[in-house]
């Protein structure tokens, strides 16, 4: 962890779109392929394409630090995305607390990953498919009791292998990691994490204590998820910062553009 946040090159990309309603995001992509707010997600595609090494097939986690800064939103979307540009893409929702990423799709969440964890049906009986060409999703299931233990089970890790025979990228909606253990225990299973950070709510602080618990993992960089209202419409921008620029952020005081050591959103 800390041979990467000693590395010194920077790398940023960004994209903004305006959206009347959030819960269609799903339509910018799919039936506004070229608007800004489906072109950033075109960008970070390309950096996850790159710290991945997309040659074979890869499995990836979307995280947060804490709740409600849009990790699910990012992972939907990059699926998306992924599944867009012809990668054989499945989403697995491993949030087992608080699943909201079967919502996203309209997908029904009666059987998932927890019963496949628990021994109580086969990976064929939850993957489910998604009305997007190259895209599949196995929803979190019903709230287990133990997700933690369910989590650190040989299965999980056999659910990983076997989904890599059939899918070029595995994306996987993960708990926060300061609130449960669960993002630390599968984290160790996959290629490469993204962190989502929310302007405005992510604090600083919160963020390099995910960071510092997440010593053994490939982080491959941040999403800063960017909701600022002009006008009377909203703006939804995505920032993505490599693994190499925490040094920057953490370590060596605060930016010209931050607003205070608590916050992390930059200026709007």
């Amino acid at each position: 962890m800390h041979a990467i946040l000693k590395r010194e090159k920077k790398d940023k990309v960004s994209g903004a779109v305006n959206r009347d309603e959030a819960s269609i995001f799903q339509s910018f992509i799919l039936r506004k392929p070229n608007s800004t707010f489906a072109e950033s997600f075109k960008i970070l595609r390309t950096n996850v394409q790159f710290s991945l090494k997309l040659n074979e097939p890869k499995a990836m986690l979307i995280t947060s630090s804490s709740a409600g800064e849009g990790k699910t939103t990012v992972t939907a979307n990059l699926a998306i995305s992924f599944a867009n540009a012809g990668y054989k893409t499945i989403a697995v929702d491993s949030d087992m607390r608080i699943p909201a990423l079967y919502k996203e799709f309209n997908i029904d969440n009666s059987i998932g990953l927890s019963n496949y964890l628990n021994g109580d049906a086969a990976i064929k009986d939850i993957v489910q498919p998604v009305d997007i060409e190259n895209l599949s999703m196995i929803p979190s299931g019903p709230i287990p009791f133990n997700s933690a233990e369910l989590l650190s089970s040989k299965r999980m890790a056999d659910l990983l292998a076997e989904l890599k025979k059939t899918y070029q990228l595995i994306i996987v909606d993960s708990a926060p990691i300061n609130v449960v253990a669960d993002t630390q225990i599968i984290s160790p299973l996959v290629d490469g994490t993204l962190i989502v950070i929310s302007a405005g709510n992510t604090r600083r602080g919160d963020l390099k204590r995910a960071i510092d618990s997440m010593q053994y993992t490939n982080i491959i960089g941040l999403v800063l998820n960017v909701l600022s209202k002009r006008t009377d419409r909203y703006y939804y921008h995505y920032n993505y910062y490599k693994s190499s620029s925490y040094n920057k952020y953490y370590y060596k005081g605060t930016p010209e553009n931050y607003k205070s050591d608590s916050d992390v959103s930059p200026k709007l």
